[in-house]
């Protein structure tokens, strides 16, 4: 499974519990410094979480990428 972590270890530690807190922190610093968008680590956070939850669903045999979509926002609203 692509998700899970396992497999080479520039892959594998992408999903590593060190590595998410690494950029969990480093994320938070950042936005104390104005360098990212401040809300990056909470959405950084819920991706992961995200993550976790489809490659439970994938072990589980009940995740299908035809459940995941992508909503935008329109750039302006007319009725």
């Amino acid at each position: 499974m692509p998700l899970t972590g396992t497999g080479q270890f520039f892959h594998a530690s992408r999903t590593s519990p060190v590595r998410r807190a690494y950029t969990l922190m480093t994320l938070r610093v950042a936005e104390a410094f104005r360098i990212v968008p401040k809300g990056t680590a909470a959405a950084t956070k819920l991706t992961a979480a995200v993550a976790d939850a489809s490659i439970e669903g994938g072990r589980a045999g009940i995740f299908s990428v035809l459940g995941c979509f992508l909503a935008q926002k329109p750039a302006t609203y007319s009725i």
